[in-house]
């Protein structure tokens, strides 16, 4: 016996109204993804922690206060936290050690071997990310500020630096500093996204007070950890993309100013030089031009004027400027050399006193870098001191230096405004010059007699040696 149901006109406009309203949201729903907690998405992951300097290297110092001390205790505070996130903490040293060869015939042979092999233990565990810990020194004690450093060819490593600073900022208080991307040797030897943190400024004495206290190292261990969880776990949720530009927006008084300062070096006289020094303010931490007067300077040959500019750059800024000068006193100019593509400036030992700093040691190096490439723009530029090689605590050792306009206080206009593709190919250019030819054997610098110098020849190109001070 069958039943028969009937349904009125009313039920079934209703049963066909609710068939097509859930035929419309099968069709018209969109999928909302349920986010893992960040203990899912980060557990055993791998971060490598690089505690900067150890060992004979103290790095920065400020009466018994050591970067090299401050370092490993923030990184060991680091590395705890890691841990409890379920991630995997790597240390590059856990005692006051480096990682160079004692038996290295020179300090700078065994920084190098230090950094290379710091790098290797981020390529030999796999790190997911890797954080060198440093502090951070200069000459004038108004400088202050956590600030995170990036290699530039690295788009990872810049989203991380810019994560890192906005926590930093937002955690330890007020700060003008921005990130910046910076040449670091050993930024350049890994392929993981990296960053260099400096803490603060040991010359600060306001700063190098809270960095000696353990409640604000765990403060600064903090900071650092959230900016590179919320960089981790960015990346899983695959939020990762263009880093947005910053804003570079300043009061009009201080555009005016600058804009002043480029159009008096645009429109220079022969007898005026280009020097560069650093900002005079915290937030202007910029390679600065100050023009200078020099008899007689357009009618000496070009090396001489090289010497001459480096010589004046080294005696500090003129009087009654607030910009700050950058390279030790007492350095001296001992020899010049121009070959096609390239100048060579040898320096008096003094200059090995330069204070340390991984931003300090960069803004000192290009000062004396920019300064030359106002007299030589085609040129690369090779730094010695007492003829043999530079001794870069931080920065890349390149065949020759070449010129970063984005150092320099923003607002210039025409040549020599910006670095971009030319900056490559000249590098390209002079490390292809270094591989196919010979450099000119180095002769011995003879006593100065009177004047500032005199030129001598050699089979590869023309020279300049004298007193230079």
């Amino acid at each position: 016996m069958k039943a028969v149901i009937w349904l009125s006109w009313s039920w079934r406009r209703r049963l066909v109204t609710a068939a097509l309203l859930g035929a419309a949201a099968l069709l018209f729903t969109r999928v909302v993804p349920v986010f893992a907690p960040l203990a899912e998405l980060l557990s055993g992951r791998t971060v490598v922690i690089d505690p900067g300097h150890g060992g004979p290297d103290p790095g920065c110092t400020r009466g018994e206060l050591a970067e090299k001390d401050l370092t490993l205790d923030i990184a060991q505070r680091l590395a705890e936290r890691f841990r409890r996130a379920a991630m995997h903490a790597v240390l590059t040293r856990t005692g006051d050690e480096d990682l160079g060869d004692p038996a290295s015939s020179t300090l700078l042979q065994r920084k190098r071997d230090d950094l290379r092999r710091r790098a290797e233990v981020a390529t030999r565990h796999r790190a997911d990310l890797l954080l060198s810990i440093h502090a951070n020194s200069f000459p004038s004690p108004l400088w202050s500020g956590a600030q995170v450093f990036y290699h530039p060819d690295s788009q990872a490593g810049q989203q991380l630096a810019q994560t890192l600073q906005d926590v930093l900022v937002a955690e330890l208080g007020p700060n003008p500093r921005r990130e910046k991307a910076g040449d670091f040797y050993l930024l350049a030897r890994v392929k993981v996204p990296a960053a260099m943190v400096e803490v603060g400024f040991l010359s600060n004495p306001r700063e190098a007070q809270l960095l000696s206290e353990p409640g604000y190292r765990d403060r600064v261990a903090d900071a650092i950890f959230r900016g590179a969880v919320k960089f981790l776990a960015d990346r899983v949720r695959g939020a990762e993309g263009r880093t947005p530009a910053r804003e570079t927006g300043t009061d009009g008084s201080r555009q005016e100013e600058r804009r002043r300062r480029w159009q008096a070096v645009a429109d220079r006289g022969p007898d005026e030089v280009v020097l560069y020094f650093a900002g005079p303010t915290n937030g202007e931490d910029w390679l600065t031009p100050e023009l200078r007067l020099v008899r007689g300077f357009s009618a000496l040959p070009r090396a001489e004027r090289i010497a001459v500019a480096v010589r004046e750059l080294a005696r500090g800024p003129g009087p009654g400027s607030a910009l700050l000068g950058l390279l030790p006193p007492g350095t001296r100019v001992t020899r010049v050399s121009l070959e096609p593509g390239l100048v060579t400036v040898d320096l008096s030992p003094d200059f090995g006193r330069r204070p340390p700093g991984g931003y300090t040691e960069t803004l000192t190096v290009y000062s004396i870098v920019n300064t030359i490439h106002e007299l030589a723009p085609e040129c690369g530029v090779r730094l010695t001191v007492g003829g043999k090689a530079l001794d870069l605590s931080h920065l890349e050792s390149p065949a020759a230096f070449i010129p970063r306009p984005e150092l320099t206080l923003p607002g210039r206009n025409g040549p020599g405004a910006s670095a971009g593709a030319g900056r490559r190919r000249m590098q390209q250019w002079l490390e292809t010059w270094f591989s196919n030819c010979s450099t000119p054997s180095s002769s011995s610098v003879p006593s100065p007699s009177a004047g500032d110098g005199r030129w001598s020849r050699s089979s590869g190109g023309r020279w300049w040696t004298g007193a230079g001070g």
